[in-house]
């Protein structure tokens, strides 16, 4: 694959709907900016706090970026572990 070719599908990933676990892992920011919208539109409070924030965030990243992608249920738990891994890593130390 020559470079032309690759900067088209970059260019053609980036412009699409999120379909694969790939295209989330290079933009993390879309979760870190879900968690931000979710503590601006959810009372999330209480025990299980953690556990809620990322049930919230995966319904938030699946209704926004997936519900129109046929991903099948399989890579869709994948996607789901990553970003409870993400946030885990990333804000709970």
């Amino acid at each position: 694959m020559n470079l032309q070719e690759s900067i088209r599908r970059i260019l053609r990933e980036e412009t699409e709907m999120l379909t694969n676990l790939i295209q989330l892992k290079r933009r993390t920011h879309l979760i870190d900016d879900a968690i931000q919208k979710v503590f601006q539109y959810s009372d999330i409070s209480g025990g299980g706090f953690l556990y809620k924030l990322i049930h919230e965030v995966q319904v938030w990243i699946h209704n926004k970026y997936f519900v129109y992608s046929e991903i099948p249920d399989e890579k869709w738990e994948e996607i789901k572990e990553f970003i409870k891994d993400y946030i885990n890593k990333k804000y709970k130390g």
